[in-house]
């Protein structure tokens, strides 16, 4: 019988009939005298044990099981936080975060000081789900003295999950810290709590050289660059950064800046002018900028987009193959055509969306070649 079931017996949950009216106790059938309370805190009990089990699918139900039960078990949960075994206090822990509520807070203030770190590290995780501002010292006074780096990093993510001006100044301060993973977290954390001065440092990370905090910026910094400055960092490095992927993630940043409520004209003016020049200029970086420049479905992008469908990098023949078929071109449909034999699923799946397209336009060559084909397609075609 699931622990969870158990508990519910104890709670006096079974001996019913489908109509939910006592039923008749079974010939031969000891009645229980326990009573119903008595039972329950001993089931609870026996889920407690369970937390520290060597098993982990029993573990698991044991957490699923108090969980379910929410509320009225936290203070017995709580009082496991003492139990000498640390994997039950783990466990305890982990079932107080799901629990979640400010009647947690005091329990995992104590996990908090725990001696283990597994215990701490759930417990400074559970805190930043929580959000509760009682939290912020203890987990300021933490990050100081942890000596755990995981621990003390989570620390961040959770401050900057609350959300405290308390917070800022080590935050601020930690983000030009000389150790890449600090800063790659103080920044998010900026970021997340929308601190006042999140843009200017997510501007500044943008433009160091540590690809990490680079990426950790463009997917929690969303927000903090949707600035006029903000897009110009973002256009800058979709147009020049070195690695692809991070150019790519800089570009669909600014798209959804142009997708987003009522759009922007002066940001996709900016791009068609940044992009143009790049493409057009001696020695400039054109793939990066056809790229960009296909996002606004600018014919200019199409010739060096069909170039990149032969290029080494699976990320330039993906992107290109999608921007191709948005663009229209039909000089376009023999090469991606060519594309439908790429080593790369994914890539040969674009290939196929994008003749998709041209065939619902009326171009009978790469109808005839999306009927044929039988390779990896989309499970739901990307919209155009």
């Amino acid at each position: 019988m699931p622990l969870l079931c158990a508990a519910l017996v104890a709670c006096g949950g079974a001996g019913r009939d489908e109509e939910g009216s006592p039923g008749e106790p079974q010939a031969g059938a000891e009645v229980e005298k326990e009573p119903a309370s008595d039972a329950l805190g001993s089931a609870v009990a026996g889920l407690i044990r369970s937390l520290g089990a060597d098993d982990d699918e029993k573990r698991q139900e044991a957490i699923d099981a108090l969980v379910a039960m929410g509320t009225p078990v936290v203070d017995v949960v709580a009082a496991a936080l003492t139990d000498e075994d640390a994997d039950l206090r783990s466990g305890a822990v982990e079932v107080l975060g799901a629990i979640g509520g400010a009647e947690t807070v005091p329990a995992l203030l104590i996990a908090l000081q725990d001696s283990s770190e597994d215990v701490r590290l759930p417990a400074v995780e559970a805190l930043g789900k929580v959000r509760d501002r009682r939290a912020v010292q203890p987990l300021l006074d933490r990050y100081q003295q942890d000596e755990d780096a995981q621990v003390r990093l989570e620390c961040l993510t959770s401050l900057g999950a609350i959300g405290d001006p308390q917070a800022g100044p080590l935050l601020e301060k930690e983000a030009g810290s000389e150790d890449p993973h600090v800063r790659v977290w103080a920044v998010d954390a900026l970021c997340v709590m929308n601190h006042p001065r999140a843009p200017e440092i997510a501007r500044a990370s943008l433009a160091e050289s540590d690809q990490p905090v680079k990426r950790r910026v463009l997917r929690s910094c969303v927000r903090a660059l949707d600035t006029a400055a903000g897009h110009r960092a973002l256009i800058e490095t979709a147009l020049h950064d070195e690695d692809l992927a991070l150019a790519i993630s800089a570009r669909l940043n600014l798209v959804r800046y142009l997708q987003g409520e009522g759009g922007s004209e002066a940001l996709a003016a900016e791009i068609r002018t940044a992009a143009g020049e790049e493409l057009e200029r001696d020695g400039g970086d054109t793939l990066r900028a056809a790229l960009l420049l296909g996002e606004l479905r600018d014919p200019r992008a199409s010739t060096r987009l069909i170039e990149a469908l032969g290029d080494s990098n699976p990320y330039a023949r993906d992107h290109a193959a999608l921007l191709l078929g948005r663009i229209g071109d039909p000089r376009a449909v023999a090469p991606l055509i060519d594309l439908l034999d790429d080593k790369l699923p994914m890539v040969r799946a674009t290939a196929h969306n994008s003749l998709a397209w041209f065939a619902t336009d009326g171009n009978e060559q790469a109808r005839a070649a999306v009927e044929a084909y039988s390779g990896p397609k989309f499970s739901r075609p990307v919209p155009r």
